[in-house]
Protein backbone atom coordinates (compact mmCIF):
# COMPACT_ATOMS: atom_id res chain seq x y z
CA UNK A 1 0.00 0.00 0.00
CA UNK A 2 2.73 2.40 0.96
CA UNK A 3 4.74 1.40 -2.09
CA UNK A 4 1.81 2.06 -4.41
CA UNK A 5 1.21 5.52 -3.00
CA UNK A 6 4.93 6.32 -3.31
CA UNK A 7 5.01 5.31 -6.99
CA UNK A 8 1.94 7.41 -7.80
CA UNK A 9 3.37 10.44 -6.07
CA UNK A 10 6.67 10.04 -7.85
CA UNK A 11 4.92 9.74 -11.21
CA UNK A 12 2.88 12.91 -10.60
CA UNK A 13 6.02 14.79 -9.54
CA UNK A 14 7.84 13.75 -12.72
CA UNK A 15 4.88 14.82 -14.86
CA UNK A 16 4.91 18.20 -13.08
CA UNK A 17 8.60 18.62 -13.89
CA UNK A 18 7.91 18.07 -17.56
CA UNK A 19 4.98 20.51 -17.60
CA UNK A 20 6.64 23.39 -15.72
CA UNK A 21 9.87 24.91 -17.10
CA UNK A 22 12.78 24.50 -14.76
CA UNK A 23 14.00 27.85 -13.42
CA UNK A 24 17.53 28.08 -12.12
CA UNK A 25 17.81 31.27 -10.07
CA UNK A 26 21.12 33.06 -9.63
CA UNK A 27 22.68 33.10 -6.16
CA UNK A 28 24.76 35.62 -4.23
CA UNK A 29 28.44 35.27 -5.01
CA UNK A 30 27.78 33.59 -8.35
CA UNK A 31 30.40 34.19 -11.03
CA UNK A 32 29.26 34.94 -14.54
CA UNK A 33 30.73 36.31 -17.76
CA UNK A 34 28.76 38.88 -19.75
CA UNK A 35 29.13 40.47 -23.16
CA UNK A 36 29.13 44.27 -22.99
CA UNK A 37 29.19 47.14 -25.48
CA UNK A 38 32.87 47.87 -26.10
CA UNK A 39 32.10 51.42 -27.23
CA UNK A 40 30.76 52.15 -23.75
CA UNK A 41 33.42 50.35 -21.72
CA UNK A 42 36.20 52.53 -20.35
CA UNK A 43 38.87 50.09 -21.61
CA UNK A 44 36.97 48.98 -24.75
CA UNK A 45 36.36 45.42 -23.56
CA UNK A 46 33.54 43.40 -25.09
CA UNK A 47 33.26 40.87 -22.26
CA UNK A 48 33.68 41.00 -18.48
CA UNK A 49 33.67 38.57 -15.57
CA UNK A 50 31.31 39.61 -12.81
CA UNK A 51 30.10 38.59 -9.35
CA UNK A 52 26.51 38.69 -8.12
CA UNK A 53 26.66 41.13 -5.21
CA UNK A 54 22.99 41.56 -4.28
CA UNK A 55 19.66 39.83 -5.03
CA UNK A 56 16.25 41.44 -4.50
CA UNK A 57 12.77 40.35 -5.56
CA UNK A 58 13.18 41.96 -9.00
CA UNK A 59 16.89 42.65 -9.45
CA UNK A 60 20.25 40.91 -9.73
CA UNK A 61 23.15 43.30 -9.10
CA UNK A 62 26.37 42.04 -10.71
CA UNK A 63 29.66 43.94 -10.39
CA UNK A 64 32.56 43.75 -12.84
CA UNK A 65 35.35 41.93 -10.99
CA UNK A 66 38.05 44.17 -12.40
CA UNK A 67 36.21 47.31 -11.35
CA UNK A 68 35.27 45.94 -7.94
CA UNK A 69 38.81 44.83 -7.10
CA UNK A 70 40.06 48.40 -7.67
CA UNK A 71 37.70 49.94 -5.09
CA UNK A 72 38.65 50.94 -1.56
CA UNK A 73 36.70 49.46 1.34
CA UNK A 74 35.02 52.86 1.77
CA UNK A 75 33.89 52.87 -1.86
CA UNK A 76 32.54 49.34 -1.52
CA UNK A 77 30.51 50.38 1.52
CA UNK A 78 29.15 53.31 -0.49
CA UNK A 79 28.18 50.99 -3.33
CA UNK A 80 26.35 48.66 -0.95
CA UNK A 81 24.44 51.55 0.65
CA UNK A 82 23.42 53.04 -2.68
CA UNK A 83 22.34 49.69 -4.10
CA UNK A 84 20.19 49.14 -1.02
CA UNK A 85 18.43 52.48 -1.61
CA UNK A 86 18.25 51.87 -5.34
CA UNK A 87 16.60 48.48 -5.04
CA UNK A 88 13.96 49.64 -2.56
CA UNK A 89 13.02 52.74 -4.54
CA UNK A 90 12.85 50.80 -7.81
CA UNK A 91 10.82 47.89 -6.46
CA UNK A 92 8.47 49.84 -4.19
CA UNK A 93 7.71 52.75 -6.56
CA UNK A 94 9.46 53.12 -9.90
CA UNK A 95 8.82 49.68 -11.36
CA UNK A 96 5.10 49.87 -10.64
CA UNK A 97 4.65 53.39 -12.08
CA UNK A 98 6.68 52.73 -15.24
CA UNK A 99 5.03 49.39 -16.08
CA UNK A 100 1.56 50.76 -15.34
CA UNK A 101 2.25 53.73 -17.64
CA UNK A 102 4.20 52.23 -20.54
CA UNK A 103 3.72 48.46 -20.23
CA UNK A 104 5.97 45.63 -19.11
CA UNK A 105 9.44 44.50 -20.01
CA UNK A 106 9.83 41.00 -21.51
CA UNK A 107 8.67 38.79 -18.68
CA UNK A 108 10.06 36.27 -17.84
CA UNK A 109 12.10 36.51 -21.04
CA UNK A 110 14.59 34.12 -22.62
CA UNK A 111 16.17 33.15 -19.29
CA UNK A 112 12.75 32.26 -17.84
CA UNK A 113 13.62 34.43 -14.84
CA UNK A 114 11.64 37.54 -13.94
CA UNK A 115 14.66 39.24 -12.40
CA UNK A 116 16.28 42.14 -14.24
CA UNK A 117 20.06 41.84 -14.34
CA UNK A 118 21.98 45.03 -13.55
CA UNK A 119 25.66 44.89 -14.50
CA UNK A 120 27.89 47.60 -13.05
CA UNK A 121 31.17 48.31 -14.85
CA UNK A 122 33.44 51.22 -15.81
CA UNK A 123 31.87 53.58 -18.36
CA UNK A 124 33.20 56.81 -19.87
CA UNK A 125 32.62 59.98 -17.87
CA UNK A 126 29.67 61.21 -19.98
CA UNK A 127 27.80 57.86 -19.97
CA UNK A 128 25.67 56.75 -17.01
CA UNK A 129 24.11 53.60 -18.43
CA UNK A 130 22.88 51.75 -21.49
CA UNK A 131 20.92 48.73 -22.72
CA UNK A 132 21.62 46.22 -25.50
CA UNK A 133 18.76 45.05 -27.70
CA UNK A 134 20.86 42.03 -28.66
CA UNK A 135 20.40 40.64 -25.12
CA UNK A 136 16.77 39.90 -25.96
CA UNK A 137 17.52 37.56 -28.89
CA UNK A 138 18.66 33.96 -28.76
CA UNK A 139 22.33 33.11 -29.04
CA UNK A 140 21.57 31.15 -32.20
CA UNK A 141 20.80 34.51 -33.82
CA UNK A 142 23.61 36.47 -32.17
CA UNK A 143 26.22 34.75 -30.04
CA UNK A 144 26.96 37.99 -28.13
CA UNK A 145 23.51 37.92 -26.55
CA UNK A 146 23.40 37.50 -22.77
CA UNK A 147 19.82 36.19 -23.13
CA UNK A 148 18.63 38.29 -20.19
CA UNK A 149 16.67 41.44 -19.50
CA UNK A 150 19.72 43.54 -18.68
CA UNK A 151 20.75 47.12 -18.02
CA UNK A 152 24.30 48.36 -17.62
CA UNK A 153 25.21 51.11 -15.14
CA UNK A 154 28.35 53.17 -14.66
CA UNK A 155 30.40 52.19 -11.63
CA UNK A 156 31.51 55.76 -10.91
CA UNK A 157 27.87 56.89 -10.90
CA UNK A 158 27.06 54.31 -8.22
CA UNK A 159 29.90 55.64 -6.05
CA UNK A 160 29.84 59.38 -6.65
CA UNK A 161 26.27 60.28 -7.63
CA UNK A 162 23.48 61.00 -5.19
CA UNK A 163 21.25 58.06 -4.41
CA UNK A 164 18.21 59.73 -6.00
CA UNK A 165 20.06 60.38 -9.27
CA UNK A 166 21.15 56.74 -9.39
CA UNK A 167 17.47 55.85 -9.08
CA UNK A 168 16.68 57.97 -12.10
CA UNK A 169 19.51 56.36 -14.12
CA UNK A 170 18.14 52.88 -13.45
CA UNK A 171 14.59 54.04 -14.27
CA UNK A 172 15.83 55.62 -17.52
CA UNK A 173 17.48 52.40 -18.68
CA UNK A 174 14.55 50.27 -17.52
CA UNK A 175 12.26 52.41 -19.69
CA UNK A 176 14.43 51.36 -22.63
CA UNK A 177 13.86 47.70 -21.65
CA UNK A 178 10.12 48.35 -21.70
CA UNK A 179 10.48 49.99 -25.12
CA UNK A 180 12.40 47.01 -26.50
CA UNK A 181 9.57 44.73 -25.46
CA UNK A 182 6.64 46.97 -26.40
CA UNK A 183 8.07 48.25 -29.67
CA UNK A 184 9.85 45.06 -30.69
CA UNK A 185 12.16 45.21 -33.70
CA UNK A 186 11.01 48.78 -34.47
CA UNK A 187 12.74 50.01 -31.31
CA UNK A 188 16.14 49.70 -32.98
CA UNK A 189 15.24 51.92 -35.97
CA UNK A 190 17.57 54.92 -36.15
CA UNK A 191 14.76 57.38 -36.83
CA UNK A 192 13.10 56.45 -33.53
CA UNK A 193 16.07 56.81 -31.17
CA UNK A 194 15.28 60.43 -30.27
CA UNK A 195 11.71 59.55 -29.29
CA UNK A 196 12.81 56.50 -27.29
CA UNK A 197 15.24 58.74 -25.43
CA UNK A 198 12.49 61.31 -24.91
CA UNK A 199 10.34 58.74 -23.11
CA UNK A 200 13.26 57.55 -21.00
CA UNK A 201 14.19 61.15 -20.14
CA UNK A 202 10.63 61.89 -19.08
CA UNK A 203 10.78 58.99 -16.61
CA UNK A 204 12.63 61.24 -14.13
CA UNK A 205 9.73 63.72 -14.12
CA UNK A 206 7.06 61.02 -14.14
CA UNK A 207 8.62 59.35 -11.08
CA UNK A 208 9.13 62.58 -9.14
CA UNK A 209 12.92 62.75 -9.34
CA UNK A 210 12.66 66.27 -10.81
CA UNK A 211 10.29 67.60 -8.13
CA UNK A 212 13.29 68.96 -6.20
CA UNK A 213 14.75 70.98 -9.06
CA UNK A 214 18.16 71.77 -7.59
CA UNK A 215 20.60 69.04 -8.63
CA UNK A 216 17.93 67.17 -10.60
CA UNK A 217 18.27 65.66 -14.04
CA UNK A 218 15.94 68.39 -15.31
CA UNK A 219 18.26 71.12 -14.02
CA UNK A 220 21.23 69.42 -15.73
CA UNK A 221 19.29 69.27 -19.01
CA UNK A 222 18.24 72.93 -18.84
CA UNK A 223 21.84 74.01 -18.26
CA UNK A 224 23.06 71.90 -21.19
CA UNK A 225 20.29 73.26 -23.39
CA UNK A 226 21.36 76.83 -22.66
CA UNK A 227 24.91 75.96 -23.68
CA UNK A 228 23.94 74.56 -27.09
CA UNK A 229 20.23 74.63 -27.98
CA UNK A 230 20.49 74.43 -31.78
CA UNK A 231 21.00 70.68 -32.22
CA UNK A 232 18.85 68.52 -34.45
CA UNK A 233 16.07 66.85 -32.50
CA UNK A 234 15.69 63.88 -34.86
CA UNK A 235 19.26 63.33 -36.13
CA UNK A 236 20.32 61.74 -32.88
CA UNK A 237 23.80 62.01 -31.36
CA UNK A 238 24.44 60.55 -27.87
CA UNK A 239 25.73 63.74 -26.25
CA UNK A 240 24.38 65.88 -23.42
CA UNK A 241 23.08 68.57 -25.80
CA UNK A 242 20.83 66.17 -27.73
CA UNK A 243 19.57 64.68 -24.46
CA UNK A 244 18.81 68.22 -23.27
CA UNK A 245 16.87 69.13 -26.42
CA UNK A 246 14.82 65.94 -26.49
CA UNK A 247 14.10 66.20 -22.75
CA UNK A 248 12.77 69.74 -23.01
CA UNK A 249 10.77 68.97 -26.15
CA UNK A 250 9.19 65.96 -24.41
CA UNK A 251 8.43 68.04 -21.31
CA UNK A 252 6.59 70.50 -23.57
CA UNK A 253 4.77 67.72 -25.43
CA UNK A 254 3.46 66.14 -22.22
CA UNK A 255 2.65 69.55 -20.70
CA UNK A 256 0.22 70.35 -23.52
CA UNK A 257 -0.88 66.96 -24.88
CA UNK A 258 -0.55 64.53 -21.97
CA UNK A 259 1.62 61.51 -21.25
CA UNK A 260 -0.86 59.27 -23.09
CA UNK A 261 0.49 60.62 -26.39
CA UNK A 262 3.92 59.25 -25.40
CA UNK A 263 2.38 55.94 -24.41
CA UNK A 264 0.29 55.56 -27.56
CA UNK A 265 3.25 56.42 -29.78
CA UNK A 266 5.19 53.64 -28.05
CA UNK A 267 2.44 51.13 -28.81
CA UNK A 268 2.10 52.27 -32.42
CA UNK A 269 3.44 50.17 -35.30
CA UNK A 270 4.84 53.42 -36.70
CA UNK A 271 8.04 55.08 -35.52
CA UNK A 272 9.32 58.59 -34.82
CA UNK A 273 7.22 61.58 -35.85
CA UNK A 274 4.71 59.34 -37.67
CA UNK A 275 3.92 57.48 -34.42
CA UNK A 276 3.45 60.80 -32.61
CA UNK A 277 1.10 62.07 -35.33
CA UNK A 278 -0.95 58.89 -35.05
CA UNK A 279 -1.10 59.18 -31.25
CA UNK A 280 -2.10 62.85 -31.41
CA UNK A 281 -4.94 62.03 -33.78
CA UNK A 282 -6.09 59.12 -31.60
CA UNK A 283 -6.28 61.47 -28.63
CA UNK A 284 -8.35 64.06 -30.48
CA UNK A 285 -5.69 66.69 -31.22
CA UNK A 286 -5.57 68.56 -34.53
CA UNK A 287 -1.87 69.47 -34.23
CA UNK A 288 0.89 67.34 -35.73
CA UNK A 289 4.59 66.99 -34.91
CA UNK A 290 5.51 69.82 -37.28
CA UNK A 291 3.15 72.28 -35.61
CA UNK A 292 4.16 71.20 -32.10
CA UNK A 293 7.86 71.58 -32.87
CA UNK A 294 7.23 75.11 -34.17
CA UNK A 295 5.21 75.98 -31.06
CA UNK A 296 7.96 74.54 -28.85
CA UNK A 297 10.62 76.76 -30.42
CA UNK A 298 8.38 79.74 -29.59
CA UNK A 299 7.77 78.43 -26.07
CA UNK A 300 11.46 78.27 -25.18
CA UNK A 301 11.89 81.80 -26.57
CA UNK A 302 8.83 83.46 -24.98
CA UNK A 303 7.61 81.06 -22.24
CA UNK A 304 4.61 83.29 -21.70
CA UNK A 305 1.07 81.89 -21.84
CA UNK A 306 -0.27 85.44 -22.21
CA UNK A 307 1.33 85.72 -25.65
CA UNK A 308 -0.28 82.41 -26.68
CA UNK A 309 -1.55 79.36 -24.76
CA UNK A 310 0.96 77.08 -26.53
CA UNK A 311 3.95 79.43 -26.12
CA UNK A 312 4.80 78.39 -22.56
CA UNK A 313 5.59 75.51 -20.20
CA UNK A 314 3.06 74.43 -17.58
CA UNK A 315 5.67 72.64 -15.45
CA UNK A 316 6.39 75.12 -12.65
CA UNK A 317 10.08 74.15 -12.63
CA UNK A 318 10.40 75.30 -16.25
CA UNK A 319 8.50 78.58 -16.14
CA UNK A 320 11.74 80.58 -15.97
CA UNK A 321 13.28 78.79 -18.97
CA UNK A 322 13.95 81.18 -21.84
CA UNK A 323 16.38 81.09 -24.73
CA UNK A 324 18.47 84.20 -25.29
CA UNK A 325 18.52 84.74 -29.08
CA UNK A 326 21.75 85.44 -30.86
CA UNK A 327 21.64 89.17 -31.47
CA UNK A 328 22.54 91.39 -34.43
CA UNK A 329 22.77 95.17 -34.07
CA UNK A 330 22.05 97.79 -36.71
CA UNK A 331 23.60 101.23 -36.12
CA UNK A 332 21.02 103.88 -35.32
CA UNK A 333 22.67 106.71 -37.29
CA UNK A 334 22.64 106.86 -41.08
CA UNK A 335 21.73 104.10 -43.49
CA UNK A 336 22.78 100.62 -42.32
CA UNK A 337 22.85 97.18 -43.86
CA UNK A 338 23.60 93.69 -42.58
CA UNK A 339 24.08 90.52 -44.66
CA UNK A 340 24.33 87.11 -42.94
CA UNK A 341 24.39 83.40 -43.85
CA UNK A 342 23.40 80.76 -41.27
CA UNK A 343 23.83 77.00 -41.59
CA UNK A 344 20.69 75.29 -40.25
CA UNK A 345 20.44 71.69 -39.13
CA UNK A 346 17.30 69.72 -39.92
CA UNK A 347 14.66 69.96 -37.14
CA UNK A 348 16.78 72.23 -34.95
CA UNK A 349 15.66 75.37 -33.19
CA UNK A 350 17.39 78.61 -34.19
CA UNK A 351 16.73 81.81 -32.28
CA UNK A 352 17.98 85.11 -33.78
CA UNK A 353 17.14 88.76 -33.20
CA UNK A 354 17.76 92.20 -34.71
CA UNK A 355 17.85 95.42 -32.69
CA UNK A 356 19.04 98.97 -33.34
CA UNK A 357 18.57 100.81 -36.63
CA UNK A 358 16.12 103.60 -37.26
CA UNK A 359 13.03 104.47 -39.32
CA UNK A 360 11.78 101.14 -40.77
CA UNK A 361 13.39 97.69 -40.89
CA UNK A 362 13.53 95.70 -44.13
CA UNK A 363 14.28 92.01 -43.55
CA UNK A 364 14.91 89.91 -46.70
CA UNK A 365 15.53 86.18 -46.42
CA UNK A 366 16.10 83.15 -48.61
CA UNK A 367 15.83 79.40 -47.94
CA UNK A 368 17.08 76.75 -50.39
CA UNK A 369 14.44 76.10 -53.07
CA UNK A 370 12.13 73.10 -52.60
CA UNK A 371 13.02 72.84 -48.92
CA UNK A 372 10.37 72.37 -46.25
CA UNK A 373 10.73 75.03 -43.57
CA UNK A 374 8.91 77.24 -41.14
CA UNK A 375 9.88 80.63 -39.76
CA UNK A 376 7.90 82.10 -36.90
CA UNK A 377 8.88 85.65 -36.14
CA UNK A 378 8.09 87.95 -33.26
CA UNK A 379 7.84 91.75 -33.30
CA UNK A 380 8.53 93.28 -29.89
CA UNK A 381 7.38 96.82 -29.22
CA UNK A 382 8.96 99.32 -26.83
CA UNK A 383 6.56 98.29 -24.04
CA UNK A 384 7.67 94.67 -24.35
CA UNK A 385 4.47 93.46 -26.01
CA UNK A 386 5.07 90.59 -28.45
CA UNK A 387 3.24 89.85 -31.69
CA UNK A 388 3.81 86.40 -33.22
CA UNK A 389 3.58 85.90 -36.98
CA UNK A 390 4.56 83.10 -39.36
CA UNK A 391 6.19 82.49 -42.70
CA UNK A 392 6.23 79.00 -44.18
CA UNK A 393 7.30 77.37 -47.45
CA UNK A 394 3.70 77.68 -48.70
CA UNK A 395 4.35 81.42 -49.06
CA UNK A 396 7.61 81.05 -50.99
CA UNK A 397 11.24 80.20 -50.32
CA UNK A 398 12.24 83.85 -50.12
CA UNK A 399 10.45 86.89 -48.84
CA UNK A 400 10.50 90.30 -47.26
CA UNK A 401 9.27 91.35 -43.84
CA UNK A 402 8.97 95.05 -43.04
CA UNK A 403 8.82 96.29 -39.45
CA UNK A 404 7.72 99.95 -39.25
CA UNK A 405 9.08 102.49 -36.77
CA UNK A 406 11.99 100.25 -35.83
CA UNK A 407 13.90 101.32 -32.70
CA UNK A 408 11.02 103.65 -31.97
CA UNK A 409 7.56 102.07 -31.62
CA UNK A 410 9.08 98.63 -32.24
CA UNK A 411 12.25 97.57 -30.43
CA UNK A 412 13.23 94.17 -31.82
CA UNK A 413 12.58 91.47 -34.39
CA UNK A 414 13.01 87.83 -33.33
CA UNK A 415 13.04 85.20 -36.10
CA UNK A 416 13.21 81.41 -35.78
CA UNK A 417 14.13 79.72 -39.09
CA UNK A 418 13.67 75.94 -39.01
CA UNK A 419 14.15 73.31 -41.71
CA UNK A 420 11.64 70.46 -41.44
CA UNK A 421 12.76 68.03 -44.14
CA UNK A 422 11.85 64.33 -44.05
CA UNK A 423 15.36 63.48 -45.23
CA UNK A 424 18.26 65.40 -43.84
CA UNK A 425 21.30 66.96 -45.48
CA UNK A 426 24.34 67.98 -43.45
CA UNK A 427 23.03 71.54 -43.23
CA UNK A 428 20.90 74.08 -45.09
CA UNK A 429 22.06 77.58 -46.02
CA UNK A 430 19.74 80.32 -44.80
CA UNK A 431 20.63 83.78 -46.12
CA UNK A 432 19.20 87.06 -44.90
CA UNK A 433 19.75 90.79 -45.05
CA UNK A 434 18.53 93.54 -42.76
CA UNK A 435 18.59 97.25 -43.59
CA UNK A 436 16.95 100.49 -42.56
CA UNK A 437 14.63 102.17 -45.05
CA UNK A 438 12.62 105.36 -45.29
CA UNK A 439 8.83 105.53 -45.15
CA UNK A 440 8.59 106.00 -48.93
CA UNK A 441 10.84 102.97 -49.49
CA UNK A 442 8.73 100.96 -47.04
CA UNK A 443 5.56 101.57 -49.05
CA UNK A 444 7.29 100.61 -52.31
CA UNK A 445 8.75 97.43 -50.80
CA UNK A 446 5.44 96.34 -49.29
CA UNK A 447 3.69 96.86 -52.64
CA UNK A 448 6.41 94.87 -54.44
CA UNK A 449 6.25 92.11 -51.81
CA UNK A 450 2.47 91.91 -52.22
CA UNK A 451 2.82 91.61 -56.00
CA UNK A 452 5.50 88.94 -55.58
CA UNK A 453 3.18 86.98 -53.28
CA UNK A 454 0.35 87.19 -55.82
CA UNK A 455 2.64 85.85 -58.55
CA UNK A 456 3.84 83.02 -56.31
CA UNK A 457 0.34 82.00 -55.22
CA UNK A 458 -0.94 82.19 -58.81
CA UNK A 459 1.89 79.86 -59.82
CA UNK A 460 0.95 77.47 -57.03
CA UNK A 461 -2.72 77.52 -58.06
CA UNK A 462 -1.77 76.77 -61.68
CA UNK A 463 0.39 73.86 -60.48
CA UNK A 464 -2.53 72.47 -58.48
CA UNK A 465 -4.88 72.90 -61.45
CA UNK A 466 -2.43 70.95 -63.63
CA UNK A 467 -2.35 68.17 -61.03
CA UNK A 468 -6.17 68.06 -60.87
CA UNK A 469 -6.40 67.98 -64.68
CA UNK A 470 -3.92 65.10 -64.82
CA UNK A 471 -5.89 63.17 -62.21
CA UNK A 472 -9.16 63.79 -64.05
CA UNK A 473 -7.57 62.51 -67.27
CA UNK A 474 -6.44 59.38 -65.48
CA UNK A 475 -9.93 58.97 -64.04
CA UNK A 476 -11.52 59.38 -67.47
CA UNK A 477 -9.16 56.73 -68.86
CA UNK A 478 -10.17 54.38 -66.07
CA UNK A 479 -13.87 54.96 -66.74
CA UNK A 480 -13.53 54.83 -70.53
CA UNK A 481 -14.96 51.74 -72.08
CA UNK A 482 -17.57 51.29 -69.38
CA UNK A 483 -20.69 51.16 -71.55
CA UNK A 484 -23.58 52.20 -69.36
CA UNK A 485 -27.17 52.35 -70.54
CA UNK A 486 -28.97 54.41 -67.96
CA UNK A 487 -32.49 55.75 -67.85
CA UNK A 488 -34.65 56.98 -65.03
CA UNK A 489 -33.75 55.75 -61.54
CA UNK A 490 -36.41 53.18 -60.65
CA UNK A 491 -34.89 51.51 -57.55
CA UNK A 492 -33.83 52.75 -54.15
CA UNK A 493 -30.07 52.51 -53.69
CA UNK A 494 -28.18 52.45 -50.40
CA UNK A 495 -24.81 51.95 -48.75
CA UNK A 496 -23.44 48.42 -48.94
CA UNK A 497 -24.51 47.55 -52.49
CA UNK A 498 -21.64 46.18 -54.57
CA UNK A 499 -21.04 45.54 -58.28
CA UNK A 500 -24.45 47.03 -59.05
CA UNK A 501 -25.28 48.47 -62.51
CA UNK A 502 -27.75 51.02 -61.12
CA UNK A 503 -25.09 52.24 -58.67
CA UNK A 504 -22.78 52.78 -61.66
CA UNK A 505 -25.47 54.93 -63.27
CA UNK A 506 -25.84 56.87 -60.04
CA UNK A 507 -22.09 57.41 -59.84
CA UNK A 508 -21.98 58.65 -63.44
CA UNK A 509 -24.83 61.03 -62.65
CA UNK A 510 -22.97 62.31 -59.57
CA UNK A 511 -19.82 62.92 -61.65
CA UNK A 512 -21.88 65.15 -63.96
CA UNK A 513 -22.94 67.22 -60.92
CA UNK A 514 -19.38 68.51 -60.50
CA UNK A 515 -16.27 68.01 -58.34
CA UNK A 516 -17.90 69.66 -55.34
CA UNK A 517 -20.45 66.82 -55.27
CA UNK A 518 -18.34 63.77 -56.17
CA UNK A 519 -14.62 64.67 -56.13
CA UNK A 520 -13.53 61.01 -56.24
CA UNK A 521 -15.32 60.48 -59.58
CA UNK A 522 -15.13 56.67 -59.46
CA UNK A 523 -17.58 54.43 -61.36
CA UNK A 524 -17.24 51.12 -59.53
CA UNK A 525 -20.82 49.92 -58.90
CA UNK A 526 -20.03 49.86 -55.17
CA UNK A 527 -22.19 52.05 -52.93
CA UNK A 528 -19.62 52.77 -50.21
CA UNK A 529 -18.58 55.79 -48.14
CA UNK A 530 -17.52 58.02 -51.09
CA UNK A 531 -20.80 57.47 -52.95
CA UNK A 532 -22.86 57.91 -49.80
CA UNK A 533 -21.06 61.20 -49.04
CA UNK A 534 -21.68 62.38 -52.63
CA UNK A 535 -25.40 61.61 -52.29
CA UNK A 536 -25.49 63.62 -49.06
CA UNK A 537 -23.85 66.58 -50.83
CA UNK A 538 -26.36 66.32 -53.69
CA UNK A 539 -29.23 66.22 -51.18
CA UNK A 540 -27.83 69.24 -49.28
CA UNK A 541 -27.41 71.24 -52.48
CA UNK A 542 -31.04 70.62 -53.44
CA UNK A 543 -32.69 71.07 -50.03
CA UNK A 544 -33.45 67.38 -49.44
CA UNK A 545 -32.96 65.48 -46.16
CA UNK A 546 -29.24 64.57 -45.98
CA UNK A 547 -29.60 60.84 -45.35
CA UNK A 548 -27.14 59.44 -47.89
CA UNK A 549 -29.96 57.07 -48.91
CA UNK A 550 -30.94 57.27 -52.59
CA UNK A 551 -34.70 56.98 -51.98
CA UNK A 552 -37.91 58.20 -53.69
CA UNK A 553 -37.41 61.97 -53.25
CA UNK A 554 -33.76 61.90 -54.35
CA UNK A 555 -34.48 59.43 -57.20
CA UNK A 556 -37.27 61.62 -58.55
CA UNK A 557 -35.09 64.76 -58.64
CA UNK A 558 -32.10 62.87 -60.08
CA UNK A 559 -34.27 61.37 -62.84
CA UNK A 560 -35.39 64.86 -63.87
CA UNK A 561 -31.83 66.24 -63.87
CA UNK A 562 -30.15 63.25 -65.48
CA UNK A 563 -28.73 63.69 -68.92
CA UNK A 564 -27.42 60.48 -70.29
Amino acid sequence: MFKRIFNTTTFLFLVFLFLVPFVKADYTGQQNSFFIDSSYDLTSRNKVNATLLLITSRLYFYVDNQWWSGLTYSDRDNVNRNLYYLSHRFEDEDYLVLTKTFGSEAKPGLDNDEHITVLIHSLPENVSGYTRSVDLVEKTKDNTSNQREMVYLAGDAIINTSASRIGYILAHEFTHLITLNQKGALATNDDDVWLNEGRAEYAATLLGYDSAYSGSNLEHRVNDFWRNPSVSLVDWQPDSYHYAAVNLFTQYLVDHYGVKVLVDSLHSKLTGAASLNEALKQNGFAENFNQIFQDWTLAVLLNDCKVGPKYCYKNTELQSLRIYPYGYYLPDNGASNLSVSNNLLNWSGNWLKIVGGKDNLEFDFNFPANTKFSMPYVIVDQAGNKTVKFWSDSAGYSGTIVVPSFNQANAALFFLPTVTEDKSADSYLFKWEASTITEAERQQIEAAAEQKMIIFLTSRINQLKAIVASLMTQLANLNRGQSLTCGAFLSDLYSGLKDNGEVKCLQKFLINQGLEIYPEGLVTGNYLSATEAAVRRFQAKNGLPQTGYFGPLTRSLASKLASF
